[in-house]
């Protein structure tokens, strides 16, 4: 048996927020196929706080253009949902 880790390098801020939407359209698809408002709520829920994405660096405001930031509760787990979607197409178990 062996066992592999991996480590993510800049993980939040390398993820892609156009990856993050369509693996959340992705999953909502999948499991809640029968109720389209529902997903279109959900996904339009998720766009508004992947694009709330601002920091503060000695007095200016900064939005960058990819990635998420790494201090919300939220985008642990949508980083997480976005890494399963990667082992559910890339890796067979």
């Amino acid at each position: 048996m062996r066992l592999i880790t991996f480590d993510i390098k800049d993980m939040y801020i390398n993820l892609p927020i156009t990856g993050i939407m369509q693996t959340a359209s992705y999953w909502l698809n999948k499991h809640n196929h029968y109720n389209k408002q529902l997903n279109e709520q959900v996904l339009n829920m998720i766009n508004t706080i992947v694009k709330q994405n601002y920091f503060q660096h000695e007095g200016q405001i900064f939005q960058p253009e990819k990635g998420i930031e790494m201090g919300s509760p939220i985008f642990s787990t949508i980083a997480e949902i976005y890494l399963e979607y990667l082992e559910n197409i890339y890796i067979n178990y």
